[in-house]
């Protein structure tokens, strides 16, 4: 078997087990793009650490006057989702990446991915203050900080990559594989799917059983069939390798 580093695992857990004292809840996901926001806070818009999302929540509730040790798990999970704290997709890649890049001695993200498409000085300035906020799925999919490989090349910290996917084919997805053992690989995402309904979506675990190694990824058994299908129907579904 083969993971991630004890760094990166741990960031994982702290999304499918958000650190506030005497619950049990993973992340809600949150779409940056159906909210239309650009800036603000972190935890508002998608991006946030395990701990800026604790904290964040910590601070309305005192606001709002609420008691989250007295509330239960499914309240708190509500409450999370009512003020739209969560996080998206790529921000859940980013921090987990981070983390593993940094154990692995290679440094933070931040300076492992490159966006040359920046080409206004004060755009790349805001880059430069703001990195987790100014990358999306496009980012880690762009050839500059990615390479498509083989199945079975397949390592944990690689991509799945889906560009063009929902109906109209303008929503991009990313998954990151996070363990390997035998012919199952696992991976984490952030995800809410139409039957999810408003509060039961966000930072999940799933596999991929390999039946037939000669055949693609989509042609493998997901335990997840509804994202299975959604990536057949995409425009693009690959793995890719983070540039290193």
């Amino acid at each position: 078997m083969s993971s991630l580093s004890t760094q990166a695992l741990e960031v994982i857990q702290n999304y499918l087990h958000l650190p506030f004292p005497g619950h049990n809840i993973s992340c809600p996901y949150f779409n940056n793009r159906r909210a239309r926001l650009r800036g603000g806070l972190r935890a508002l818009i998608g991006k946030g650490s395990p701990a800026d999302i604790v904290e964040e929540a910590t601070i309305i509730s005192l606001r709002e006057k609420i008691n989250l040790n007295k509330i239960t798990d499914e309240e708190l999970k509500k409450f999370l989702i009512d003020k739209k704290i969560g996080i998206d997709c790529s921000g859940l890649v980013y921090h987990i990446l981070d983390a593993e890049m940094k154990a692995q001695g290679k440094g933070s993200l931040q300076k492992i991915l490159k966006r040359p498409w920046f080409k206004n000085p004060i755009r790349k300035l805001l880059v430069k203050l703001r990195p987790i906020e100014n990358t999306g799925v496009g980012t880690f999919n762009h050839e500059i900080n990615s390479m498509e490989i083989n199945l079975k090349d397949l390592a944990p910290g690689d991509l799945i990559i889906i560009m063009g996917a929902g109906v109209k084919q303008d929503y991009n997805h990313i998954l990151l594989i996070n363990q390997i053992a035998d012919n199952k690989i696992q991976y984490t995402h952030s995800f809410q799917y139409p039957n999810d309904g408003l509060y039961n979506h966000g930072v999940r675990q799933e596999t991929i059983t390999i039946t037939d190694p000669n055949k693609s990824l989509l042609d493998q058994t997901w335990s997840e069939p509804q994202m299975q299908d959604y990536a057949k129907k995409a425009k693009e579904c690959k793995i890719a390798r983070l540039r290193t």
